[in-house]
């Protein structure tokens, strides 16, 4: 049995870890989650719209006369500046959730392999140690069908609904 992976993570790293993390959500508490439905409901923003958006507030800045008082320019400023802090946060969160994803899928894997050679070594050996009923079990897990994977959160996009 070969592993793709063999770490040892000490109680200092893993309390690294964890305030890391704790760390992110803590510095950015304007980030919100939104339920499905909702998201469906916001404007689909590609990089089309938000050229559009980006326009439109320079055009909106020039011709301030003829803008309504329901356009807050400072307002999409704001959304468009937050976008743009957020997009390179955005690629490297995804690049790190990849290997996160990755390493914890080798974790498993192994774990599984050495968890099927034991089964294997045990099956073996069932009757004559007294593991028949172990051994049952162990079998019965692994004939067990997974649950079923939870449902991806797709990333919600930033407060307001229409921001590109």
């Amino acid at each position: 049995m070969k592993n793709i992976i063999d770490i040892t993570i000490s109680a200092e790293q893993e309390a690294t870890v964890n305030l890391a993390t704790e760390a992110l959500v803590t510095a950015m508490p304007f980030l919100r989650s939104f339920s499905a439905a909702q998201r469906k409901a916001l404007i689909q923003v590609g990089p089309r719209r938000r050229s559009f958006a980006r326009l439109a507030l320079e055009v909106a800045r020039l011709q301030t006369n003829y803008m309504p008082p329901s356009v807050n320019l400072g307002s999409m400023e704001r959304d468009l500046a937050l976008y743009d802090l957020l997009t390179p946060v955005r690629t490297q969160l995804m690049a790190l959730l990849q290997k996160v994803k990755d390493t914890q899928h080798a974790a498993s894997h192994d774990a599984c392999e050495a968890g099927l050679e034991v089964y294997r070594a045990l099956r073996g050996h069932a009757r004559e140690a007294g593991l028949d009923a172990l051994v049952a079990e162990l079998g019965l897990t692994l004939r067990t069908p997974p649950l079923p994977l939870p449902v991806p959160v797709t990333e919600p996009p930033a407060e307001g609904g229409t921001n590109p």
